[in-house]
């Protein structure tokens, strides 16, 4: 497929149109390389513009090419300025649409472009924006370009469009079904891990304070209570259970981490891959001591991004 190279530019709106009449009036058709030098000689077009802008024109399905040699689609001067401008003005339209629509905004009553902050390649659209009427400039050196009436709707889909994109709209019925999964899920990992925890004290005399206090309080900060070792009778062993599926990742609460803080070497980290948990031979990865691994360390393998952040009026 024929592209526009980035940084090569294109021809002026002039220079696009007497490169069609060149291509047009050869009856059989004529070489890139061929055109490129008549358009010189007629209009002092550079070779690298004039090549580049005919990349441009078969992408707009204005050319067409065969056996090296070009040949146009339509022969209408005025069809042809029409025909581009309403590619160029999709063409911005569509990349806004897909890859940032923040070059609009309105200005007073107009649909404006900032030319600066147009999403895709420098492959020279902005030139055709303005040389074939999308868009007009206010003053030589404005950052502000007026989008032609003709063209407002669509820069004004694209915005819509990109926000569509980004929203991540859900319903409140579909809302609770994903919280009530993500509650289900994790009572499975903490029932498999407590199973696990009991087989680990199995001739402990206190074993059934082995329990899931996370059904009693489900502000404790961790999950499940238990002992280091068969000896120790006093609760001293904390598990947070977090499980996973595909990507190894999970949210941990502030009070989840102040608890850890708090506990030190007793609080424990306990990262359940759900996907594995029929596997008899699957140990989950344990991080004991998760403050000072997670929050005091750097390096650590994990990256901790804040969640949400608790603001509080501060009283005169």
């Amino acid at each position: 497929m024929n592209v526009a190279r980035q940084g090569d530019g294109l021809l002026s709106a002039g220079q696009t149109i007497a490169l069609l009449g060149i291509i047009s009036q050869a009856g059989n058709g004529i070489t890139a390389e061929r055109a490129a030098r008549d358009l010189s000689v007629r209009r002092a077009a550079s070779h690298a513009k004039t090549h580049n802008s005919i990349a441009m024109l078969m992408a707009a399905d204005l050319l067409a090419r065969e056996d090296d040699r070009l040949s146009c689609r339509a022969s209408d001067g005025g069809d042809w300025r029409s025909r581009i401008a309403e590619w160029v003005a999709r063409q911005a339209a569509e990349r806004m649409a897909r890859d940032g629509a923040h070059a609009l905004q309105m200005h007073e009553d107009d649909l404006v472009i900032d030319p600066m902050r147009l999403p895709g390649p420098v492959d020279g659209l902005r030139l055709w924006l303005i040389e074939f009427g999308v868009a007009s400039r206010v003053g030589s050196s404005s950052r502000r370009w007026v989008v032609a009436g003709t063209y407002r709707a669509a820069f004004l889909g694209a915005a819509r469009a990109w926000n569509d994109r980004r929203r991540r709209s859900i319903s409140q019925e579909a809302l609770k079904d994903r919280l009530d999964q993500q509650a289900k899920d994790g009572e499975i990992a903490e029932e498999w891990l407590l199973e696990r925890e009991r087989a680990r004290l199995s001739t402990h005399p206190l074993i059934q304070q082995v329990a899931r206090i996370s059904i009693e309080d489900a502000g404790a900060g961790y999950d499940i209570i238990s002992f280091s070792t068969e000896t120790a009778l006093v609760h001293d062993h904390f598990l947070e259970v977090k499980s996973f599926r595909g990507r190894r990742r999970f949210f941990w609460t502030r009070n989840e981490i102040e608890t850890a803080r708090s506990l030190g070497e007793a609080y424990h980290l306990c990262i359940v891959d759900r996907d594995r948990m029929g596997d008899a031979s699957y140990r989950p990865e344990v991080i004991s001591g998760a403050y000072a691994a997670l929050i005091e360390t750097q390096d650590n393998g994990w990256s901790i991004s804040p969640g949400t952040f608790e603001c509080v009026a501060i009283d005169a």
